[in-house]
């Protein structure tokens, strides 16, 4: 399967997927991400913003981010799950081990349920990763009570 773009957020991945289902693999194709500019590439935005995807796109933002071999600002994970954890303590990076990540999830997801979230905040936790967590009384979607805390949460981070 060909490479395919996808826009999540502040960034853009340029990754290749097979059958993205669970216990599958998602791997970086080119490893020049880029957003709001085509020129840069995600070394030098990743000094500057973060990582963020909302459903599948935070799936991989996590899967890829927790990964990647140079140091990056952040991750903000939004109604989302953490693919194929069970590998992440072999492939993480430890240049972002430290990594700030924020996770938000809808308490009434009818999509990806609020107990995946919190196992896969729990599986990060495990792992020494420090998660901003919040849920919401919505369903799959983003409400202004999420907007702020992440307006604060990229405040302290950039």
């Amino acid at each position: 399967m060909r490479g395919k773009q996808f826009r999540n957020g502040l960034a853009i991945a340029n990754i290749h997927l097979r059958e993205f289902e669970i216990g599958e693999r998602l791997e970086l194709r080119d490893p020049t991400w880029k957003a709001g500019m085509p020129e840069q590439t995600f070394e030098e935005l990743a000094k500057e913003r973060d990582t963020t995807g909302l459903s599948q796109g935070g799936a991989i933002v996590l899967q890829t981010a927790l990964r990647y071999p140079k140091r990056l600002a952040g991750v903000m994970a939004l109604s989302t799950y953490l693919p194929i954890a069970a590998t992440l303590a072999g492939e993480r990076s430890e240049a972002n081990a430290q990594i700030p990540i924020f996770m938000a999830h809808g308490q009434y997801d009818d999509i990806i349920p609020v107990q995946r979230a919190q196992q896969s905040k729990g599986a990060l936790e495990k792992l020494g990763y420090k998660i901003e967590w919040h849920d919401y009384p919505m369903p799959h979607s983003v409400c202004g009570e999420e907007v702020r805390d992440i307006s604060a949460w990229l405040s302290k981070l950039l």
